[in-house]
């Protein structure tokens, strides 16, 4: 399997297959020294390089081939117009509170590439948080390198060939029209002498997108950040391998069926396998498909049936005896503690502090998992807090249920062992921002 990795064979081979993919879907694409148009290898009009011809010509697989033969090092842009657009953020942090709809992301070397259709002719524009991509301007194209060495790359899940392209949503739509008067200038690439494009984009009209589970969106959200590395070694077979023998699964090859290790799925016979999908990651198939979701997304069938478990949802479903699909944050805590228990992380120690004799067995339970927490996310998240809702240290901790846990969460804030990191106002009762706990020296 191609995957984006750092030399020059596979580099290149992934660059390729990405281009390949994206002029299959009938995409113009324009050839790029880094981000700048590649001069020596636009056709000639008139004796001088020419956009307008690659319009016409609508370069092949063959002519990005000659390309990559003519300087391996050869980058590529996506060209932009009426059938795709593309919103570049830069700063995730700054996006509107609207959710963006499930879609193709690449991820650049400072942010996003959000992939969208739309058959209007649209501006690009500058945005708080990045820039729209309007028509006759470009981005640089997945499987590409940025000028600081990382290569642009599909996010997990959420590939050309794993996810249809969303709609342009209609917030940004109508964000766009109100700026569309404005100035047009802009960062972003705009190659000159470039007529308007009309590519044959396929499955033009809307379609009913499949993956707008909640499950999905949040996969379709950026990933965390410096969670790379460790997302990334779901692609090992070794390393699955030695998750599945912890959830007493033994584990042969991959595509060899085995015993379904997921609570409540017992059965005589073999109903599960490992398979690696197109983004490099290792996922368990489950043929006998028991969880169905109201809404199908990217690991269900048509019907909402969910066919494909990620590794850190198999695990803590056979460490909680509860078989479902795991929030986006969950699942990389959740992977960090199976690296943890198969020895491949080493959670740094953080300091905490001994409860009194008479805190309850919750209390204690609750505690040291909140002190794991913390310890895990110091692998990718440097802070000395953490989100921790009643409903996820239920099942993180192993206690009963919610209201156990806010017994035992009211003994350890009223005994000074944890505190809230950000405590809200008043007038900030309603606040939709996450509360974050951490750990204290108690008086």
């Amino acid at each position: 399997m191609l995957t984006a990795k750092n030399d020059n064979v596979n580099t290149l081979e992934y660059k390729r297959k990405c281009a390949h993919d994206l002029i299959d879907k009938g995409f113009i694409l324009i050839p790029l020294q880094l981000k700048v148009p590649y001069k020596t290898l636009l056709p000639f009009n008139d004796g001088k390089p020419s956009y307008k011809l690659l319009l016409e010509i609508r370069p092949d697989k063959e002519e990005f081939d000659r390309w990559l033969k003519f300087d391996p090092d050869c980058n590529y842009g996506v060209l932009c117009g009426p059938g795709l657009y593309i919103l570049d953020v830069d700063d995730p942090k700054k996006l509107p509170k609207v959710q963006l709809p499930p879609t193709v992301i690449v991820k650049t070397g400072r942010g996003f590439h959000y992939y969208f259709k739309s058959n209007k002719k649209l501006k690009g524009k500058k945005l708080k948080f990045g820039e729209f991509i309007g028509t006759n301007q470009y981005v640089v194209g997945p499987g590409c390198q940025h000028v600081n060495g990382n290569i642009y790359d599909y996010c997990d899940f959420t590939g050309l060939k794993d996810i249809e392209i969303a709609e342009l949503p209609e917030w940004l739509f109508s964000e766009n029209e109100k700026c569309s008067r404005a100035s047009s200038q802009t960062t972003a690439r705009t190659p000159q002498n470039l007529p308007n494009q009309n590519p044959k984009i396929e499955d033009q009209k809307p379609t009913k997108n499949r993956c707008k589970a909640r499950n999905l969106s949040l996969l379709a959200s950026p990933p965390l950040s410096g969670m790379d590395h460790y997302r990334n070694m779901a692609g090992d077979f070794e390393i699955a391998k030695a998750v599945l023998n912890v959830c007493e699964v033994e584990v042969e090859e991959l595509g060899k069926p085995f015993l379904c290790p997921l609570p409540k799925h017992e059965e005589k016979y073999p109903s599960a396998a490992l398979w690696k999908k197109e983004n490099g990651l290792i996922m368990m198939r489950d043929f006998h498909g028991k969880l169905t979701l109201s809404k199908p997304n990217n690991f269900t069938d048509k019907e909402g049936v969910v066919m494909w478990w990620p590794l850190p949802d198999v695990y803590a479903a056979v460490k909680t005896g509860k078989g479902y699909l795991l929030r986006r944050g969950e699942r990389a805590v959740w992977w960090l503690r199976a690296l943890h228990e198969i020895g491949e992380v080493t959670p740094p120690p953080i300091k905490s502090y001994d409860l009194p004799p008479d805190a309850t067995d919750s209390a204690v339970k609750l505690y040291n998992g909140f002190v794991y927490l913390v310890q895990l996310r110091q692998l990718y998240a440097p802070q000395d807090f953490s989100p921790f809702s009643w409903r996820f240290a239920a099942t993180w901790c192993d206690i009963g249920s919610s209201r156990t846990v806010q017994k035992a969460m009211n003994y350890l804030m009223g005994q000074k062992y944890i505190c809230i990191k950000n405590p809200r106002k008043k007038a900030d009762k309603r606040s939709s921002r996450l509360t974050m706990l951490a750990i204290r020296e108690p008086e």
